[in-house]
């Protein structure tokens, strides 16, 4: 294991020390629910465009999609082609009518009006387990390569980011969840790009190597077009993709949440037409980095390296060959995917019991005040879960595990 260098130390406690400063700049306003939830209305386009980006990413496809493309190819980038074009057709046709007819933060309040409370208060369940499920599953699944890069115990970095997150959204409600998110979306980007740089400046031929050996040995393949009901091709992907972010978009309440924090239509443009544009070119970047990490792998063969997981060689490179400074971006850009993917579904999850059990069904003749105490206790009581169960997930056997991701994705 290599020491940890100061460099990179300094790196993540800068990146550490802006989000928390950004939490508690946006905590001196959060003084109704309406602030906490919606952040008055006010929130511009292109923050929430960027926060857009950065909440569909985790740790886990930060360093998911270049272990793809290392192994396999890029065949699941057709899982994403249809980001941009939901996100058009929400922009459109969906978010408008959110905007003109909820009277409330929640999006299940639409569900009442449709079809009854039961149906309402069904969808809004479902959604918050959906998201304590995967609250618990991203905290851990960054905690177990984050706590490698760092050679930290994984238990004080399971505490230690959670208690961080759940601190920031807490104090600074949707306004310091955006904000916060801008700055990931940044370290997502420059994480990626100093990876590849890093990588394409040590790999004989560069760039244009990289490109040439990949499309000789298949490695930017986006695999077969036919239709298979067992094997991952375009067709099939393509259809998982057009579900998948049309159920994203349209019934997720961290995403409408955003809808109804811009002040007007052209915001909500601006903020749809942003993250549409950045999504592909995005995962690109990290596919991207498979691909030269194969190359240079290929050019500069490594026992220990051919011994791996897939999963394991992004983190293996950045552990050993990142220069000091480069590394603790890149780490900061781990944190900054789970973060950017904690701090939301902590906040929606609080909007949701807030909006659709404790005011529609338990307390609903309260002051705004009580909701707003109500609101950060439900965070802090999501967070204890959140924090609590990524710590057992330490002791269940790797199979299980998978069954929870999946039952996180299911539900």
């Amino acid at each position: 294991m290599v020491s940890w260098r100061i460099l990179d130390y300094f790196v993540v406690a800068g990146y550490l020390v802006l989000t928390a400063g950004l939490g508690a700049y946006f905590s001196k306003g959060n003084n109704t629910t309406e602030d906490f939830f919606l952040g008055s209305r006010g929130l511009p386009g292109w923050a929430v465009g960027f926060s857009l980006l950065s909440t569909t990413m985790s740790s886990v496809t930060f360093l998911a999609y270049p272990a793809t493309s290392y192994i396999l190819d890029w065949r699941l980038y057709t899982k994403d082609f249809f980001y941009p074009v939901i996100s058009v057709f929400t922009a459109l046709l969906v978010a408008p009518r959110f905007r003109k007819s909820l009277q409330s933060a929640s999006v299940y309040e639409f569900l009442e009006t449709r079809f009854g409370l039961e149906c309402r208060l069904f969808g809004a369940a479902t959604y918050v387990v959906s998201q304590l499920l995967k609250l618990c599953t991203t905290l851990y699944l960054m905690a177990v390569p984050i706590s490698m890069l760092l050679n930290a115990p994984l238990p004080l970095v399971i505490i230690f980011t959670g208690a961080f997150v759940t601190c920031y959204s807490m104090a600074g409600g949707i306004s310091a969840v955006v904000y916060t998110d801008v700055l990931q979306a940044v370290i997502l980007l420059m994480s990626g790009a100093v990876s590849v740089i890093a990588i394409l400046v040590r790999v004989p031929g560069h760039a244009g190597a990289v490109v040439r050996e990949g499309k000789q040995h298949h490695k930017l393949s986006l695999g077969a077009t036919e239709w298979s009901w067992e094997e991952r091709t375009v067709p099939t992907i393509l259809a998982y993709s057009a579900v998948h972010y049309l159920t994203k978009f349209v019934t997720f309440q961290d995403a409408v949440q955003r809808y109804l924090a811009v002040p007007n239509h052209k915001e909500l443009l601006k903020a749809m037409s942003l993250t549409g544009s950045l999504a592909l070119p995005t995962w690109a970047l990290f596919y991207f980095i498979g691909t030269c990490l194969w190359a240079f792998y290929r050019a500069f063969p490594s026992p220990s390296v051919a011994g791996l997981l897939p999963d394991a060689v992004f983190p293996n490179f950045i552990l050993h060959e990142l220069p000091p400074g480069v590394a603790g971006v890149v780490i900061s850009g781990v944190l900054a995917a789970a973060m950017s993917t904690m701090d939301s579904s902590l906040n929606a999850t609080s909007s949701v019991v807030v909006i659709d059990f404790i005011q529609r069904c338990a307390w609903c003749d309260k002051t705004d005040r009580f909701y707003l105490r109500c609101a950060r206790a439900v965070s802090l009581a999501a967070a204890t879960f959140m924090i609590s169960s990524a710590l057992i997930l330490e002791y269940v056997p790797m199979e299980s595990l998978n069954e929870w991701c999946d039952l996180s994705h299911l539900v």
